[in-house]
């Protein structure tokens, strides 16, 4: 509403959509993350819990990003370029892709893989037309709402699949 009182973009229920992304980024990031703790405390290997702490963390990096502007306004304001935040993200994304490559490459990973192909779409449109036009903008926002979701979906989807493969009785994870 603010934004669309200042002129700057939007209508107003464009904070819906944002407070509703923000959410799912959350929604993503605490599932992998319980996950990745579940794995790990029973004495999982890492190679089982930490695809899904790395896709948490991920997301919860975006989700503050989401909810505060960082790329946007923060951090360019304390001198980092746009460019270089959502550069660490691609590498991020290019990473954590890479990590998840088998699964990525099967019909476990279509959540994944739609949910990367969305972001880069969003993305692309962002940087190409950097337009605060409501046809940009909702195009943008729209391809990166329904990118989050697939996203959620990915994680839920792992997350499940890891807690309910869990070994019964493992040894206990030492606690230090």
């Amino acid at each position: 509403a603010g934004a669309q009182a200042s002129g700057y973009c939007c209508r107003g229920y464009y904070g819906v959509m944002s407070s509703l992304g923000a959410i799912s980024w959350a929604l993503a990031a605490g599932t992998a993350l319980f996950a990745a703790l579940c794995l790990w405390s029973r004495g999982e290997a890492a190679s089982r819990w930490s695809p899904l702490a790395f896709g948490g963390a991920l997301s919860l990096a975006l989700c503050l990003d989401d909810m505060l502007l960082l790329h946007e306004s923060i951090l360019p304001g304390w001198g980092l370029p746009q460019e270089v935040v959502l550069g660490a993200y691609g590498l991020a994304g290019m990473a954590y892709a890479f990590v998840q490559r088998r699964r990525l490459l099967s019909s476990e990973g279509a959540f994944l893989l739609l949910a990367f192909l969305l972001f880069g779409g969003s993305l692309a449109i962002d940087i190409l037309l950097h337009s605060t036009e409501s046809m940009a903008v909702a195009a943008e926002d729209s391809l990166k709402f329904v990118g989050i979701h697939a996203w959620l979906a990915f994680h839920i989807d792992q997350a499940q699949r890891a807690v309910l493969s869990m070994h019964p009785n493992p040894p206990p994870h030492p606690v230090s």
